[in-house]
C-alpha cells in the first residue's frame, strides 16, 4: 500500500480538477458569463467521472464503496452543487442584489476551496495511521476464511 503514491496520482489530480472546474464561481453571475460557467461545471464533471472509471482498473474490485469512491462521489456533488447554484444566482439575480451576490460566490469559492484543501490534507497526513494491518482485513474477509478452512 504505497499511500503517497495514491494521493499523488488519485487524490491529488481530482482535488485540482475540482477546484479548477469551481472556478467559475469567481466569475461575475450574469447573463453574459453563464454559458462559459456552465461548460466549465459540465467539463469538470465529465473530466471527474472519466477519470474514475479510468482508475478503477488499478483499485481493487470490491462490492462496496471504497474511500477513494467516496472521495469522488463528493467532489463531483460539489461540482454538481456549483452548477445549481449559479443556475439559482442567475435566475433570481437583479441589479441591486448583482455586486452582493458575486461577493457571496467570491466566498463561497474560498470556503469549498479551503475545505477540499483540508481534505487533501486529511488524506495525506491523517489516513495513513487508520488503516487497518491486513491481517485484520483478511481475518474479516469471507472469501480468505473459507480459502483457508478449504486448506485444512
Amino acid at each position: 500500500r504505497k499511500h503517497a503514491f495514491y494521493v499523488r496520482q488519485i487524490f491529488f489530480v481530482t482535488y485540482v480538477i475540482t477546484l479548477a472546474s469551481c472556478a467559475p464561481l469567481a466569475m461575475p453571475p450574469t447573463e453574459d458569463h453563464m454559458g462559459d460557467r456552465l461548460s466549465v461545471y459540465g467539463g469538470g464533471l465529465l473530466t471527474l467521472v472519466a477519470f474514475k472509471y479510468g482508475i478503477m482498473d488499478h483499485m481493487p474490485s470490491v462490492p462496496y464503496s471504497t474511500f477513494t469512491d467516496d472521495y469522488l462521489m463528493w467532489q463531483i456533488l460539489t461540482i454538481t452543487f456549483c452548477t445549481f447554484e449559479s443556475l439559482i444566482a442567475f435566475r433570481y439575480q437583479s441589479e441591486a442584489w448583482e455586486n452582493s451576490l458575486d461577493v457571496f460566490e467570491n466566498h463561497l469559492l474560498i470556503a469549498i476551496g479551503a475545505v477540499w484543501t483540508l481534505y487533501l490534507l486529511y488524506v495525506h497526513i491523517v489516513m495513513p495511521f487508520r488503516r487497518d494491518p491486513w491481517e485484520k482485513v483478511l481475518e474479516h474477509d469471507e472469501v480468505y476464511q473459507e480459502d483457508r478452512r478449504d486448506r485444512k
